[in-house]
């Protein structure tokens, strides 16, 4: 039965329904709008471009100068000659077998056989020793400086100091074959001319770069 009233109870015109505002939708409390279809950004607004200039790329890789790829090419052949002097000095057991006797008698001393032998086999095993360190330094010398790293090119500065004074000193020795004195007289030279290399300006450009941070 009618109330007697033309609107309807949601009517926006009825009298008792103030500032005349229309009913919400069904389903949205207090007049919200409704929530925005699955995938569209929530008010229908789009998300803002990304203005921070996006990813950044990685600073390009200083490539190694002339100087340095010839000084790792140095190096390289510094473990070679290591490489061939040991094997030269292992086929040479006679030569430092009469080196030794030499001494001895130089020395006044009497030339015993078993004294002769252990000095002989004491010899071989502390150059084999020593070969292979020296072989192992050389490798990762290069492989280090070769990379730009600051630190390689002090550590192979301070061992080929240390190459040239031990070298120098074993020259003096009367032990001395001929053939380790060339080796020795060789390695001198390469040690120098890596060190050359090693502290020239495009070198030094280098290690720089390799060596500066990122952002």
């Amino acid at each position: 039965m009618s109330n007697g009233s033309p609107h309807g109870p949601d009517d926006p015109e009825r009298p008792d329904n103030p500032y005349g505002q229309a009913p919400p939708p069904e389903g949205t409390p207090y007049g919200q709008a409704p929530p925005p279809p699955p995938g569209e950004p929530y008010g229908g607004y789009q998300s803002m471009p990304d203005v921070s200039g996006g990813p950044t790329e990685p600073a390009p890789t200083a490539t190694p100068p002339s100087s340095i790829t010839t000084a790792v090419k140095l190096m390289y052949v510094g473990a070679l000659i290591s490489l061939i002097g040991l094997i030269t000095s292992l086929l040479s057991t006679g030569d430092m077998r009469a080196a030794v006797e030499d001494s001895l008698r130089k020395q006044g001393k009497k030339v015993d056989p078993s004294v002769v032998d252990s000095l002989v086999t004491g010899g071989i095993i502390i150059g084999v020793v020593t070969a292979l360190i020296g072989i192992g330094l050389w490798i990762w010398m290069a492989r280090k400086n070769q990379a730009g790293r600051s630190w390689a090119r002090i550590v192979a500065t301070v061992l080929g100091g240390l190459n040239v004074l031990l070298t120098l000193v074993s020259l003096t020795r009367s032990t001395s074959t001929g053939v380790g004195t060339v080796v020795n007289i060789i390695m001198v030279l390469l040690a120098l001319a890596i060190l050359f290399l090693l502290w020239r300006r495009e070198s030094s450009d280098y290690y720089a770069a390799r060596s500066a941070p990122r952002y």
